[in-house]
């Protein structure tokens, strides 16, 4: 009925870690602005999360793995502060969360941090959550950085597009699919579980 208006957000979410319970509340909202029954949010969500990890079971897995590598990482190196890899160009790239609420003073919506009050400690749930997100986020740049270089002409990007002019639209449309080659044939994840001395997860092809 609704399509990808209402499809786009579970989809999104789902693959920065959003639960169940996330995703019906995102579906709510969307009914809200709709005038439709918001009771029937919980029913959609389930829906859509069954299709999500019957079509794209990975994006899900990969949340998860990565989560539990992180948790596991902390429990056998306690003093561990941030999880640090490399993409296909070299790029150093690095996760690390800390939890500042404690120097911070809150007025209302109003906050300000207070300095000189030490180096907060790290904050596990958040460096959890946000490294599958972060991992993937970093292959996509990882991709618009070498298209970038490869090409001698202008481009356009707004967000994960890449466009250009007519004249160069088939030497940008073959850089990008080469590029893209390139990137995936590189084991960012295995670099990254090596990183946090773990056993990189195996998804079914």
């Amino acid at each position: 009925k609704y399509g990808r208006d209402m499809a786009k957000n579970p989809v999104m979410v789902t693959g920065y870690g959003a639960t169940k319970a996330t995703v019906a509340k995102n579906i709510a909202k969307f009914l809200a602005t709709r005038n439709e029954n918001m009771a029937q949010a919980k029913v959609i969500a389930n829906a859509y999360m069954k299709a999500i990890n019957t079509k794209a079971g990975a994006v899900t897995q990969l949340t998860e793995s990565l989560k539990i590598c992180v948790n596991d990482a902390l429990q056998e190196q306690p003093n561990k502060t941030s999880f640090t890899w490399r993409t296909a160009d070299g790029f150093l790239a690095c996760t690390e969360y800390r939890d500042e609420e404690q120097f911070r003073i809150r007025a209302g919506v109003l906050a300000a941090r207070m300095h000189g009050m030490g180096k907060a400690e790290l904050d596990e749930v958040k460096t959890a959550g946000a490294m599958a997100p972060n991992f993937i986020h970093s292959i996509d740049a990882c991709h618009l950085r070498m298209v970038i270089r490869a090409c001698k002409h202008d481009l356009v990007t707004v967000h994960d597009s890449i466009g250009s002019h007519a004249a160069t639209y088939f030497d940008t449309a073959r850089v990008i699919r080469e590029k893209f080659a390139l990137v995936h044939q590189y084991e960012a994840l295995q670099d990254l579980c090596e990183g946090m001395k773990q056993i990189a997860p195996e998804f079914a092809g």
